[in-house]
């Protein structure tokens, strides 16, 4: 009987970690842009040399509409714009995305506001 309880709290905890990292919930703003391939988007927080992955959340249309907005306001995947966006940030600095470049991962779940960049953003720069 012991063995067995045992072996489900392992196993329950194997589980949990395998989860996932802890995470920031929050409202965060700095600037987004596409590299060369569309699937790859990248943010960087407001007075933060920081460079974040930047993902949808699974099984929503959060990315696909960050793509279209941008688009729309740049002629090229390569231009910044200004982004406020709720989401989750991963609490440790770690190596995601494509070869491990980026210092987080951001989970955006809503697009606040994505605009045309202006001198005035982040203005402490």
């Amino acid at each position: 009987m012991f063995k067995w309880i045992w072996s489900s709290v392992v196993m329950a905890g194997t589980a949990l970690a395998a989860v996932g990292k802890p995470m920031d919930t929050g409202v965060w703003e700095g600037f987004v842009n596409f590299g060369s391939k569309e699937t790859v988007a990248n943010f960087r927080k407001c007075n933060s040399k920081e460079i974040w992955w930047l993902r949808g959340k699974q099984y929503s249309d959060t990315a696909e509409e960050m793509r279209r907005r941008h688009a729309e306001l740049t002629s090229s995947p390569y231009d910044q714009v200004y982004a406020r966006l709720r989401g989750e940030v991963s609490k440790n600095k770690g190596q995601f995305g494509p070869l491990g470049t980026y210092h987080r991962v951001f989970y955006v779940t809503e697009i606040i506001e994505m605009r045309e960049k202006r001198p005035t953003d982040c203005a402490a720069e």
